[in-house]
């Protein structure tokens, strides 16, 4: 239950749109609750369009007390929240995810395009980000198991930085595994938000992490390597049991010099 609520929380803080609606009907319902006033401001006016407000909003907008007190209340606080989403939380959030993928193909994935290698992409847990070292010894053991297949890291030629290399029964193969390791900073915000006053009420640093990565790969995708046509170049894997990787390492082999 508490990870689903956790998942709307965050999917809300990504909704601009929703939250200007919100603030949009929570200012007709302040203007409704100062219907009151605006009778008494009006009542001593003669004037015909005076008496015609008068009449319209006894007869249409005109609240109880109690009433208007409520949605005056319940009216404010919803003005109060969706402000600060509208102009702070939803741009920070689309803003980071948008920041880390973009840095992320700056930095390594863009070296890839017409290169030989093929780049497999494997979106880590939440415990790449407290113990990185025991997350890729798992890794690595679970590609073993599953997949029969060896990786070694090295440095990658015009990147700057180290991945992990296939072996097949011994044979280097053009395939990298990447286990995104930058996504540290993206644990490190998580850890900040939930060290805020109520930052953990509904949501754990799994949670959060399974969720914003979840986006941060599907903008990955979407901006960068579908638009630039990459699909075959640069493989993002749905977990380290995807089928993919298996056709990935079947259509290399085939390609390799017996």
């Amino acid at each position: 239950m508490f990870e689903r609520l956790c998942r709307v929380a965050e999917w809300a803080k990504l909704q601009r749109l929703l939250w200007a609606v919100i603030l949009v009907f929570a200012l007709l319902g302040f203007g409704i609750t100062t219907a009151a006033f605006l009778v008494d401001l009006l009542d001593g006016i003669e004037a015909s369009w005076a008496k015609g407000v008068v009449a319209l909003i006894r007869g249409y907008l005109e609240l109880d007390e109690d009433v208007a007190s409520f949605l005056r209340s319940v009216s404010l606080t919803m003005i109060g929240v969706s402000v600060p989403y509208i102009l702070v939380v939803c741009q920070q959030r689309k803003a980071v995810i948008s920041a880390l993928a973009s840095g992320y193909w700056v930095n390594f994935l863009r070296h890839f395009v017409g290169g030989e290698l093929k780049l497999v992409v494997l979106p880590p847990g939440h415990l790449i980000t407290l113990e990185t070292d025991s997350a890729i010894v798992q890794t690595k053991e679970l590609f073993a198991r599953r997949w029969g297949v060896e990786l070694q890291e090295e440095p990658i030629a015009g990147t700057g930085r180290t991945a992990f290399v296939v072996y097949l029964d011994g044979q280097k193969l053009p395939v990298v595994v990447d286990m995104c390791r930058n996504l540290t900073v993206l644990g490190e915000i998580i850890e900040n938000e939930l060290g805020r006053f109520l930052g953990g009420t509904l949501c754990t640093a799994e949670t959060k992490f399974a969720y914003l990565s979840e986006k941060y790969f599907r903008h990955l995708e979407q901006e960068w390597i579908s638009k630039m046509d990459l699909v075959k170049t640069i493989v993002v894997l749905d977990g380290a049991d995807d089928p993919k990787f298996e056709r990935l390492l079947r259509n290399v082999s085939k390609s390799q010099p017996s």
